[in-house]
């Protein structure tokens, strides 16, 4: 087991992934960063950031790249331990309970990354004419 793992850590195909994911990995996360100190420009933006930018920055990270890795790691566990339909089936729960519900630790945290309010309404009045910014549309 440990050489199989040794053999890979060293192959030409681990250390392209490595070159090539670190490569994609941080041009994304150097727009993301920008995105995020963009929209705190915005009037009344940072107003609702309730912890530090370098740690809502770090919410915002743990969130893109994060989360969408544990969640693979943790459904092929259960896939792996329960077999593909019971193992699918709980990560489905468990991924709505944790993604979807009114109160899921994944809302709590992007609040404290400062995502205005105004940003989570939907308005087809305004789409339908010119586009606007959220921060400029009537309240």
């Amino acid at each position: 087991m440990v050489n199989n793992a040794l053999d890979f850590l060293t192959s030409g195909t681990f250390l392209a992934l490595l070159v090539f994911g670190a490569a994609v990995v941080g041009t994304l996360l150097v727009t993301q960063v920008g995105w995020l100190l963009e929209g705190w420009a915005l009037p009344g933006a940072d107003a609702d950031r309730g912890v530090p930018r370098v740690l809502a920055v770090a919410i915002a990270a743990a969130g893109v790249y994060g989360l969408p890795f544990a969640g693979a790691v943790i459904a092929s566990v259960l896939v792996r331990l329960l077999g593909a339909w019971l193992g699918l089936a709980l990560f489905a729960v468990v991924a709505g309970v944790v993604l979807l519900a009114r109160r899921s630790p994944v809302r709590r945290l992007y609040g404290l990354v400062g995502v205005p309010r105004g940003h989570w309404r939907a308005d087809p009045a305004a789409s339908a004419g010119a586009a606007q910014v959220t921060a400029d549309r009537p309240e």
